[in-house]
């Protein structure tokens, strides 16, 4: 089992304990070495990280909402740590994503006090942006999906549930396998 599989076991479990914040300490490596593996040409760790959101944006929103959009944002407060919303007053969850939870991680040890996890709910709350505890059932399914990490494999039978299909998926049997669960 290698770093990726470690991080993406440890994320699962934590997220099964209701320990969000940790579930996300844990997966937030996994992406970065995920967006590495895929090769992409970007220079700035930022870029590698947000393309590799920005490519499986329809998996993470799916495990948020049920429903495969193409993308997902925030309209409300601005905020400093994002610098460039991508359509007028509106923040992409990629940048989301980055700036306040991966980059509050990586430098504070936390998740910025300006999100909150909710049980399913995604919006605006006040000065807080909300977004459910599912998210991190995405950034998991984005990392697993991936071709790049094919040969993974967790030791422990995890599996996730989802609303519309309602059976079980057995997340090793979807190590690398990004295009066949795009076709469910």
């Amino acid at each position: 089992m290698t770093n990726i599989s470690k991080k993406v076991t440890n994320a699962f479990r934590s997220y099964i304990d209701k320990d969000y914040e940790e579930a996300l300490f844990q997966i937030c490596p996994a992406i970065d070495a995920t967006a590495n593996l895929e090769g992409y040409t970007d220079k700035e760790n930022s870029l590698k990280y947000k393309s590799f959101l920005t490519n499986n944006i329809q998996i993470i929103v799916y495990s948020m909402t049920g429903t495969p959009l193409s993308g997902m944002a925030y309209s409300g407060a601005k905020f400093a740590e994002i610098k460039k919303p991508k359509i007028a007053d509106q923040i992409s969850l990629e940048e989301i994503i980055y700036h306040l939870i991966r980059s509050n991680l990586a430098h504070d040890v936390t998740v910025s006090k300006k999100i909150e996890i909710t049980e399913n709910t995604f919006g605006n709350g006040g000065d807080r942006i909300l977004i459910p505890k599912t998210i991190i059932e995405g950034l998991i399914l984005a990392v697993i999906l991936s071709p790049s990490n094919l040969k993974e494999t967790t030791f422990m039978g995890f599996n996730i549930q989802y609303k519309i299909h309602k059976s079980k998926i057995y997340l090793n049997s979807l190590w690398g396998k990004r295009d066949e669960f795009l076709k469910i």
